[in-house]
C-alpha cells in the first residue's frame, strides 16, 4: 500500500517531513474522494490523473495503478470502486502511521 522505502528516498530519511508529505496527500485524497461523488467521466480522469503523480511520488503505487485504470476507463465502476478503495486504505495506513 506504501512503500516506505521509497518515501524514505523521496524524503532523504527526515521523518518530519516524511510526516508532513503523508499528511498533504491524505488531504488531497479525502478531497478527491469527495469530488468523485458527483463527478462524471471527465471529471473522473481528472482526478485519476491529478493523484498519480502525488501517489508514486509518495510510493503509493496501488493508488497511482488504480488511478491509471480509471483514467484509461473512467466510465468503469470496477476501476472506480478499485480506486476509492485503494485511496481509503492508504489513507488509513497513513492516519495509523502519522498517529
Amino acid at each position: 500500500m506504501l512503500d516506505l522505502e521509497h518515501l524514505g528516498r523521496q524524503t532523504m530519511g527526515d521523518k518530519v517531513v516524511e510526516r508532513e508529505v503523508l499528511l498533504l496527500f491524505s488531504g488531497q485524497a479525502r478531497r478527491c474522494a469527495e469530488e468523485l461523488a458527483e463527478a462524471d467521466e471527465a471529471g473522473r480522469r481528472a482526478i485519476a490523473h491529478r493523484l498519480q503523480g502525488a501517489a508514486c511520488s509518495i510510493g503509493a503505487f496501488p493508488v497511482a495503478a488504480a488511478g491509471q485504470a480509471l483514467e484509461g476507463d473512467p466510465a468503469s465502476d470496477a476501476y472506480l470502486a478499485t480506486f476509492r478503495a485503494a485511496l481509503a486504505e492508504v489513507e488509513d495506513f497513513i492516519r495509523k502511521l502519522c498517529a
